[in-house]
């Protein structure tokens, strides 16, 4: 198989797909920051993960079972944009929720170990912003 403008189609779609997985695991994260801010880290992540986890795995194998009889039993421009698109959504699902979480943990570990302030706000700054909102 060639690395045509099919494959290179696959790929921006490969970017688009796994950024969105990327925003809905983060954005929980944010809203659960929100709703309980005395949460520690590691369980407020493993709580926002799992939470948008069967949502995630629904999302990959459904647009992975549509793929795969097009990457098996078409020719060969539609296999050419099938086949990168069936390994990139394991692999993107797989990154949003095994590896993208962890590493924002282990950056907010890193910056308290430097000494820097946390990206994390305390309870009481999230309470004062909730309080100030209309």
């Amino acid at each position: 198989m060639e690395f045509n403008l099919t494959a290179v189609a696959a790929l921006l779609a490969l970017i688009g797909y796994s950024i969105n997985d990327k925003v809905v695991v983060f954005d929980r994260i944010r809203e659960n920051l929100r709703l309980t801010p005395d949460k520690p880290m590691l369980e407020l992540l493993n709580d926002s993960i799992g939470s948008t986890l069967t949502r995630t795995i629904f999302t990959s194998l459904t647009t992975f079972l549509a793929l795969l009889p097009m990457g098996l039993a078409g020719g060969v421009a539609v296999a050419s944009f099938a086949l990168p698109m069936l390994f990139g959504i394991v692999i993107g699902t797989s990154s949003s929720v095994l590896i993208a979480s962890p590493i924002l943990y282990y950056l907010g570990q890193r910056r308290s170990l430097k000494g820097l302030a946390q990206l994390r706000p305390t309870a009481e700054e999230m309470r004062k912003e909730l309080d100030a909102l209309p």
